[in-house]
């Protein structure tokens, strides 16, 4: 199993509801559409972010399918259009660390520990 955060902040803070609201309709809609996506939840207003997004994949397999699949990309091109921030942690084993990816106006940053 493998576990996938992803936390934004958007760009427009008046909008953060409503963009909000269509990126939780947007990417909970991939369950049954994505082979290997097991489950996906959405928050808005999350522990500093403004929006959150916890995925359960089959696999590091279901993970790459994921990635690359039409309608996820589809999501994709929404979603960078309204965010300005986002951090992404990937989580494989329960006993291993979680690698986190903060990018910050298009840079990405990795690190060991989740910011």
């Amino acid at each position: 199993m493998v576990k996938h955060i992803v936390m934004w902040n958007l760009t427009d803070k008046d909008k953060v509801a409503e963009n909000g609201a269509i990126m939780k309709q947007k990417l909970e809609a991939l369950v049954g559409v994505v082979p290997g996506l097991l489950r996906a939840e959405v928050g808005v207003g999350f522990n500093g972010y403004d929006v959150a997004l916890y995925t359960e994949l089959e696999d590091r397999a279901a993970l790459a399918v994921y990635a690359d699949h039409p309608a996820h990309c589809k999501v994709k091109e929404f979603v960078h259009s309204v965010i300005c921030e986002r951090v992404c942690c990937i989580r494989v084993r329960p006993h291993i660390r979680p690698a986190a990816v903060l990018t910050r106006c298009g840079k990405k940053h990795r690190t060991d520990k989740i910011p």
